[in-house]
């Protein structure tokens, strides 16, 4: 059991630290304006005129992620169920993120359907290797 946790928590750190690495990538090759956070509508235009390459980088950045913190969630648990759970709270804290901030329904969607095949993919082969 101890070990299912461990494997959990760094496939959580792991997701969450390529997270952090893709969005400074992605911001630093397609710099944007800071807008005021607490003004809905400065960031649904802030959402709106992004960059193509910006918004799918973003689903990009979340398959990796998923895929990478799922499989070494599995891999240290030498269980699935970690990476399952790792990319599972992944998802979770995304459609968090997507309630705060407004985002296109087309990326909302596909960066579930990523996270869940880069979560299944990551923990069938973590649990292997």
């Amino acid at each position: 059991m101890l070990k299912l946790i461990l494997g959990v928590v760094v496939g959580v750190v792991v997701i969450m630290a390529l997270v952090v690495a893709g969005e400074f990538a992605l911001h630093a090759a397609f710099p944007m304006p800071t807008p005021d956070m607490s003004d809905p509508e400065a960031m649904r235009t802030l959402m709106a005129n992004a960059p193509m390459g910006a918004k799918v980088g973003l689903v990009v950045v979340y398959f990796i992620a998923a895929l990478g913190g799922a499989f070494i969630g599995a891999k240290t648990a030498a269980r699935r169920l970690a990476g399952w759970i790792a990319a599972g709270a992944m998802a979770a804290l995304t459609v968090m993120n997507f309630l705060m901030l407004p985002h296109p329904t087309w990326i909302i969607a596909a960066s579930l359907v990523v996270i869940a095949a880069g979560g299944w993919f990551g923990a069938r082969a973590g649990a292997k290797a």
